[in-house]
């Protein structure tokens, strides 16, 4: 779903834009940059094809991991009352 609609929000604003952007600029200009943001995407889609299952398990067991991270946050937090010097 949300593919979609970002899909289409970029289709109506390149196409609502475009009239005027060929007209100053030319073609060439418009068309290249709607090829960039498209070959961007599938270049920043390629790891969920090859990871995605991987993803999916841990994304999955993802609250039980942030409550395993904000313990071992917590303890460390406990052991040392002092506080850092990088922080003013």
């Amino acid at each position: 779903m949300a593919i979609n609609v970002i899909r289409n929000l970029v289709s109506f604003l390149f196409v609502h834009t475009a009239v005027d952007w060929v007209a100053a600029r030319g073609w060439l200009e418009a068309y290249m940059v709607i090829f960039m943001l498209v070959t961007l995407s599938m270049i920043l889609a390629t790891p969920f094809y090859f990871f995605g299952t991987k993803l999916r398990a841990m994304s999955s067991n993802l609250e039980r991991f942030l409550q395993m991270v904000s313990r071992v946050v917590q303890m460390d937090h406990s052991r040392d009352n002092t506080v850092p010097t990088y922080i003013t």
